[in-house]
Order: C-alpha cells, then structure tokens, then sequence
C-alpha cells in the first residue's frame, strides 16, 4: 500500500492550485482543519461521499476519483 503522505500529495496540490489552504478547505466542506489533517495523514480514511463533494469544490471530474482517493489505475 502506498505511504498515504504520498498517495494525497496529488490532492493537496489540486487543494492549493485551486486556491485553498487547507483549513479554508476544510471550512468548505463544513469541517475543521484537523478533518481534512486525519484524512489527508491517513489517520481515517476518506468517504465516497467526502470524495465526490471534494471533486466537486474541486471542480474536477468524477473520472478523477481513482487519481486522488484510490489506487483503482491496476485494478
């Protein structure tokens, strides 16, 4: 299994190209700043559903869930 550091470093930089930091991110999906820490540190993993509203605030394509939240590419 892929360090989780590594496997959201793709999200955090599509977080911070779109214009957020991380705890106005949070704030967005109506979370706090530890939320979005315990998910994006694999601490707890992401819902489906937290992953399709981050797509979305993200303004990025349901087809990209595999490239941000899953390792589905060997699947």
């Amino acid at each position: 299994m892929p360090n989780p550091n590594q496997r959201f470093k793709q999200l955090r930089r599509a977080i911070q190209d779109a214009g957020y930091r991380d705890r106005d991110f949070a704030a967005q999906m109506g979370e706090s700043g530890a939320w979005l820490s315990n998910r994006m540190n694999g601490r707890t993993p992401w819902q489906v559903s937290e992953a399709l509203q981050v797509l979305t605030l993200l303004q990025l394509p349901p087809e990209d869930f595999c490239i941000y939240f899953k390792d589905c590419a060997t699947r």
